[in-house]
């Protein structure tokens, strides 16, 4: 993603990605960035499960799946079991690191110029 350069982490309002703006893997930062934190112990929503994050998404849970691996590897994205509410085992739940909450607030930005510039219009 090329630098906006613009102010970092402005509220969104009612603007959300859409399949046409953002790749799937900057969906899934997206979403993530969304949800509650969670404690150490603390059980997980669904939202952050790998099913969660497909219908989220508009993906496949397959192709959630593959971006989540890449996601992973490139050191945004952290997956950890967890129990989760409504669910007899532990699943994994996805959280960004410190370096995907860097690129969420980046992707927030983009989003909120893109909304800016799409209302000047």
């Amino acid at each position: 993603m090329a630098n906006s350069g613009g102010p970092s982490s402005p509220a969104l309002g009612p603007f959300e990605p859409t399949d046409h703006e953002l790749r799937i893997s900057a969906r899934i930062v997206f979403h993530i960035a969304t949800q509650p934190r969670l404690g150490s112990k603390e059980p997980a929503p669904e939202t952050l499960t790998q099913a969660g994050i497909a219908l989220a998404t508009k993906a496949t849970q397959a192709a959630v799946a593959h971006a989540l691996r890449r996601l992973i590897h490139g050191g945004l994205v952290k997956a950890e079991r967890r129990h989760v509410h409504g669910r007899g085992q532990q699943v994994y739940a996805y959280q960004l690191t410190e370096d995907g909450e860097s690129l969420a607030s980046h992707i927030r930005t983009s989003m909120a110029m893109l909304a800016a510039s799409q209302g000047a219009e």
